[in-house]
């Protein structure tokens, strides 16, 4: 069975992608900031095939956390979400993301990633994909 380590400070979209993932099979273990999120991989010992990380955090970003990660697990694959245009992201993220390695991960908007939920899950609860949407979409 995969295991995946979710990271995301928005917790009601973290809960509602942990519960879609946790019905299609996988163990998921939630975080949402970083320095759980690294606890976690500790304490497993790094069994962890799957980190998704939003990139934006309040102490850090997913893009260092899954660059800590891959030091200790180079074979560690990786999906960064976003409610923010790769255009929008602070040098910072721009070259860490860099470092990481584009051809070794993958990048999804988080309406595509709380979309997906939906197409995958019909039954959830639609409030957490609409909050998602209007934090990306103020003005919408």
């Amino acid at each position: 069975m995969k295991t995946i380590l979710l990271l995301d400070d928005e917790v009601s979209l973290m809960k509602l992608m942990s519960h879609v993932l946790v019905r299609r099979g996988f163990v998921v273990w939630e975080s949402s900031n970083a320095e759980e999120a690294i606890a976690r991989f500790l304490d497993v010992k790094g069994q962890i095939d799957l980190l998704v990380a939003d990139v934006n955090l309040p102490s850090s970003t997913g893009i260092q956390v899954a660059l800590l990660l891959r030091a200790e697990l180079p074979t560690l694959r990786v999906i960064l979400t976003s409610g923010y245009e790769r255009s929008d992201w602070q040098g910072r993220d721009a070259a860490d993301l860099e470092r990481l390695g584009l051809d070794s991960l993958k990048i999804l908007q988080k309406t595509v990633y709380a979309s997906s939920a939906v197409e995958l899950y019909p039954g959830i609860e639609r409030s957490a994909i609409c909050r998602c949407r209007n934090r990306m979409n103020p003005t919408t």
